[in-house]
Parts: C-alpha cells; structure tokens; sequence
C-alpha cells in the first residue's frame, strides 16, 4: 500500500460521511415541512396496557351505538342521541332530520339488527376506525300514535361497514360511519 492510498481512503470516508449528513439533513427538513407549523412530532404510541383500555372503550361505544341509535328511531326521540357524537355532527344531523322526517309522517322506525365481525382497524389515544358487519334482521314501521305496525321489514343483506370514533372529555364519540366500500374507494374516512 503506498502513502498516496491513505489521503485517498480518508477523502472517500469523509465525501462518505458528507453525503450521510446532508441525506439526514434534508430529510429532516422534509419531515418538518410535510409536518407543517404548530404540529407535534410522532406522538409515542400509548403503552400496552393503556391500549387494551383504549381498545375496551372502543368495542363498547360500538356496542352501544346502535342499540340507542334504534331507540331514538323507535321513540321518534332525537334526543336519545345526545352525548353519541362529535358536536357538531353531520352524520348526528343527518339521523335527527331522518328521525323528525319520519315522525312528521306519523310513523316511527324499530329495527332489529345483529352486527358481527367487529374488527379494530386503527387505534391511537384519540382517533379509532372499526370493520364491522351489520344487518337488519327485521323491523316495522309503526303508528306514531297508537304503534300499530304499519309495515314489516324484511332481513337485508349484511354490510360491511367503518364507523370512525374520536376521544373527547374522556369518551369515545361517533365522528362518521360509511360503507367499507366508500372507504376503500377514498371515502372521507
């Protein structure tokens, strides 16, 4: 090995190192720009066990969702739907229009439905997204007045649906619910 050589690996490991930095360097900036103003970092995913917790809080707000959302159809009571959703709710709003729509008819909706294949798809200490199936598994429309049953209604193929939770005050809320379809299609979810 002659004396030249050594000058030579020296420029090689520092041009190297060079390149090493400048790579970091930019994508670092990348990250920061991508990331915008005022934005935090990463945020650390929970622990473990705050995870099983977050999960369990889930799975129920899911599991009560559409009990009291079909009671609210079946009272003709929007207002068994406070405390469900997102302030400020399209979706809320588009259920209370729907409920009031029925009941200035004079009818009331009572579902029966089964929903299965629940499945969390994302989780995080603020935001969730569930897979899940569901079906009416029949049902009448009634009387408003005297709940007579107007007219029955048959079981319905079952759906594959996404509903999206956020946490607020402590609790899971409904932010939005669409099809797995309209989802996978670039939804809004």
């Amino acid at each position: 090995m002659s004396a030249a050589a050594g000058p030579n690996n020296a420029r090689k490991v520092l041009t190297g190192a060079a390149i090493a930095v400048t790579t970091i360097a930019i994508i670092v900036v990348a990250i920061l720009l991508v990331r915008g103003d005022g934005e935090a970092a990463v945020t650390p995913p929970p622990p473990q066990e705050d995870i099983a917790t977050l999960r369990a809080e889930v799975i129920e707000a899911v599991a009560t969702f559409f009990p009291r959302q079909q009671r609210a159809y079946a009272a003709g009571d929007v207002r068994l739907l406070d405390g469900i959703f997102v302030p400020g709710s399209l979706y809320e709003q588009d259920i209370q229009a729907d409920i009031k729509k029925w009941l200035a008819r004079g009818e009331l909706i009572d579902k029966q439905s089964r929903t299965t294949d629940v499945e969390l798809v994302s989780l995080d200490a603020q935001k969730a997204q569930l897979r899940f199936t569901y079906a009416i598994v029949g049902g009448a429309t009634r009387d408003a007045k005297t709940r007579k049953v107007k007219a029955r209604y048959p079981r319905t193929k079952e759906i594959v649906w996404r509903i999206f939770l956020v946490r607020a005050d402590g609790k899971w809320l409904v932010d939005g619910l669409e099809t797995e379809e309209s989802v996978l299609k670039g939804g809004t979810g």
